[in-house]
C-alpha cells in the first residue's frame, strides 16, 4: 500500500489517492475499499466546500499509536492517542486554484490499533469500523468538524448518511457515548 491511485467518479471528478502503510499491521482495508469510501463521500460535499478544481490529491497514511499520539500533541496539543487526525489545506485557496495541477486537499492520519481496538470495545465489525473513520477524516479536509453541538450534529448526520448509502448502518447508534 504505498503506490498512489486514480480514481475518477462521475464526469468531471479527478482524485489521486496515496495511500502510505507505515503502521506494519495486517488489518488495513484494501486500497480499493479506501478509495471506493473517498470517491463516494465527495458526492456528499456540498458545493459551497468543495474545491472548484476537480482534480484533486489527498494523503492517507496509517502510523502506529506511539505516532498518532505525537502527532496529536505536536498539532492539537493533546497528549494522547486518536483513531485519525486530518490536516486540511487552506480550504480559501481552493475556490482560485487553477485547472491544472491537482489540488491537494489535505492529510489524513490513521492509526489502525486504536480503529481495532474501538471495533472490538464497540462490537462493531472492523471493516465498518475503517469505514467511519476513513469518511470522519475525509469530512475535516473539508471543515467539517465536532467542536461544538451543532457542528458535531451536521458532521455526524453526514457521516450517517455516508455509511448508510455505502452499505453500513449507523456509527452512531451502536455506542452514542463514544466520540471521535
Amino acid at each position: 500500500m504505498s503506490h498512489p491511485k486514480q480514481n475518477t467518479v462521475g464526469k468531471k471528478f479527478n482524485l489521486k489517492i496515496e495511500i502510505l502503510d507505515s503502521s506494519m499491521v495486517d488489518n488495513i482495508p484494501s486500497e480499493e475499499n479506501i478509495e471506493k469510501w473517498i470517491s463516494e463521500s465527495f458526492q456528499f460535499i456540498n458545493n459551497e466546500n468543495k474545491p472548484k478544481n476537480n482534480k484533486m490529491e489527498l494523503s492517507l497514511k496509517t502510523v502506529s499509536s506511539n505516532e498518532i499520539q505525537k502527532l496529536n500533541k505536536q498539532y492539537r496539543g493533546k497528549d494522547k492517542t486518536t483513531n485519525v487526525l486530518s490536516f486540511p489545506s487552506k480550504s480559501k485557496d481552493s475556490k482560485y486554484w487553477p485547472e491544472s495541477p491537482r489540488y491537494h486537499l489535505g492529510d489524513i492520519v490513521i492509526c489502525p490499533e486504536i480503529i481495532e481496538m474501538e471495533a472490538k470495545r464497540q462490537k462493531k465489525e472492523i471493516n465498518f469500523h475503517w469505514c467511519h473513520i476513513v469518511i470522519h477524516g475525509f469530512l475535516h479536509l473539508f471543515g467539517f468538524d465536532h467542536v461544538s453541538d451543532s457542528n458535531a450534529k451536521e458532521m455526524e448526520l453526514l457521516e450517517k448518511k455516508i455509511c448508510i448509502y455505502l452499505g453500513f448502518s449507523d456509527p452512531y447508534l451502536q455506542n452514542l457515548s463514544d466520540k471521535h
